[in-house]
């Protein structure tokens, strides 16, 4: 029966049972979920780490509980093994990433507080490089590079002489002429100036800033990303199934979540077109059905006292409760009692041509209705077969079955 007639016959509503909070089986050192609220400033690997599952997730598990364990490092020791073994290549696209994200969501004097840029060839032009380069450059002062330097024992103040090497003719050269431009000595300058920052290539900063000032100069999505917090972590145990749930919000706003994502247009076709099916393709309608669902959990929780609001203040370290700033308390206070939740999807054209486009979502729309039974369903495949497997492999396993003609697209047959 509906609501609707419950309340026309006169009768109480049935109450459904309340719904146990699930805790996942995990591998041995996976970090204890925080409870459920809002955290500000929590870094992208500690997020990762957490034992919840996320939108991503979610559409892992949609394509094969098996894929979502080979894939999770908090249920498979072989995800997270794979993920310690992370290559050069990967961590250099990951900064990139980082990079552009702190650009755009959260401004220009953020990004050199956290990125430099590598020196360019023309900033190292005539520098010298080779060990011969610089010996050169000694004997040309009137110098011999020396062959021996007097260092010290291992534990002792005593010293020895030992055979010189590149570094001590760097130091030589430059007790001879101070203004002598050797490449290792300018890398480590620069390198000792921007101590502790990441650092991306000229060319990916050049791209970075065109992609910014596209943004900056849209009189309409230049607005998207003011007024909030970038990269808030919402942390929520499902109202249905009683799972835990994450969601790290790419920019959080009063009345909405804004999400920068990239589209590649590989096909050269118009930017809606191309964004249209990129959202069909990586099936980015999930995204909002269960960001959304974590932006109502967790107001409720503010509202009723129940939530944590937290700020990362780096190295491990967070302010809790009342100790956190009252500016961003205040700032969550009133988010919590805000009834809207609009979600805006700023795109941007991958390469030379950052083309950029802000696209409402249709929250009230018939995808959003379908979207949200098929988040229920991963919810419930994830605690059906956490509670199966736990961090065994998730087996996914189904009858032989036929494959029908309607299976296959149309092109199939084409030669």
């Amino acid at each position: 029966m509906t609501e609707t007639l419950f309340k026309a016959m006169g009768w109480e509503e049935p109450q459904a049972a309340p719904v146990t909070q699930f805790t996942p089986k995990t591998i041995e050192g996976t970090p204890v979920l925080p409870p459920p609220g809002i955290y500000f400033g929590m870094d992208e690997e500690t997020y990762h780490a957490l034992p919840a599952l996320s939108s991503h997730g979610a559409r892992n598990i949609a394509a094969s509980p098996m894929l979502y364990w080979a894939r999770t490092p908090f249920v498979s020791e072989l995800a997270a093994k794979r993920k310690k073994e992370l290559d050069a290549k990967e961590r250099i696209h990951n900064t990139i990433g980082k990079a552009y994200h702190c650009r755009i969501m959260e401004g220009i004097d953020a990004f050199n507080a956290r990125f430099a840029v590598e020196l360019t060839e023309e900033e190292c032009e005539d520098a010298l490089e080779s060990t011969d380069q610089i010996k050169q450059a000694i004997n040309e002062a009137g110098y011999k590079p020396s062959a021996k330097v007097p260092d010290f024992m291992p534990g002792s103040t005593e010293t020895y002489m030992r055979a010189a090497k590149k570094d001590d003719w760097i130091r030589q050269l430059l007790d001879i002429n101070p203004e002598a431009k050797i490449l290792a000595e300018i890398n480590r300058l620069h390198r000792e100036e921007h101590f502790g920052k990441a650092f991306i290539s000229a060319e990916a900063y050049d791209q970075i800033e065109i992609a910014a000032k596209m943004i900056e100069a849209d009189p309409e999505v230049r607005h998207a990303f003011t007024g909030g917090h970038a990269e808030v972590v919402l942390i929520w145990f499902c109202p249905r199934t009683g799972v835990p749930c994450k969601a790290r919000v790419d920019y959080l706003k009063p009345k909405a979540c804004v999400d920068l994502k990239t589209v590649a247009n590989q096909r050269g076709a118009s930017i809606e077109r191309a964004i249209a099916l990129e959202v069909a393709s990586y099936k980015y309608q999930i995204q909002p059905s269960f960001y959304v669902e974590g932006v109502e959990q967790v107001r409720k929780l503010v509202r009723e006292g129940g939530a944590t609001i937290s700020l990362h203040l780096g190295g491990g370290s967070y302010m809790f409760g009342d100790t956190v700033h009252q500016e961003l308390r205040d700032w969550t206070l009133s988010w919590a009692r805000q009834e809207e939740c609009e979600w805006l999807w700023v795109f941007q054209q991958k390469g030379d041509a950052p083309i950029t486009r802000g696209v409402f979502y249709p929250l009230r729309g018939s995808t959003r209705s379908v979207t949200d039974q098929q988040v229920l369903k991963q919810k419930e495949r994830f605690r059906q077969f956490s509670e199966t497997y736990g961090t065994d492999p998730w087996l996914d396993v189904k009858p032989i079955y036929d494959m029908a003609d309607e299976d296959l697209p149309p092109w199939a047959t084409e030669i």
